[in-house]
């Protein structure tokens, strides 16, 4: 894939996963969500610590969401971040 069209793919993206998301103010998961929500995406937050955010089911993992996704979203720590990726890419 070029990275012409990477870009488009992610432009164009109708689902989006956020893996990491938070209700935290000032953290990166919540900043996650406030871009997302500036989209047209459907928005699936991911993060085993919550069942929703501000009213938005929250899944505990990628496999656990019901539909796949166009596009996954990374705000994880870095220990994290190698099983998110292998996850995302499955």
């Amino acid at each position: 894939m070029s990275p012409t069209s990477a870009v488009a793919a992610m432009l164009g993206a109708r689902s989006v996963a956020l893996v990491g998301a938070s209700p935290r103010p000032g953290s990166f998961g919540e900043r996650m969500i406030i871009e997302a929500r500036r989209s047209s995406a459907r928005m699936h937050l991911v993060n085993p610590r919550y069942d929703d955010i501000d009213g938005i089911p929250c899944a505990p993992s990628l496999a656990a969401l019901d539909k796949p996704v166009d596009l996954v979203l990374l705000g994880v720590p870095d220990g994290a971040l190698l099983g998110e990726l292998k996850a995302a890419a499955a």
